[in-house]
């Protein structure tokens, strides 16, 4: 569907293959991991968690939003 494929462009967006010297390069950076921006907002969206099917409480569709 075409929030499939958003949620899924979405998140290859800010996919990235983390090395040690990678992740060291990036602790003085204000932002965090790409991860993590995505999970954290994806956690937070009912939308995304009815269009992929996640129960209630699981990782990607907590009930506290």
């Amino acid at each position: 569907s075409r929030c499939t494929l958003f949620y899924l462009s979405f998140a290859q967006a800010s996919c990235s293959k983390n090395t040690d010297a990678r992740l060291a390069k990036h602790l003085p950076d204000p932002h965090p991991p790409g991860r993590f921006r995505v999970t954290g907002v994806l956690q937070n969206n009912a939308e995304f968690a009815r269009v992929f099917q996640y129960p209630t409480d699981s990782f990607l569709n907590p009930s506290k939003k």
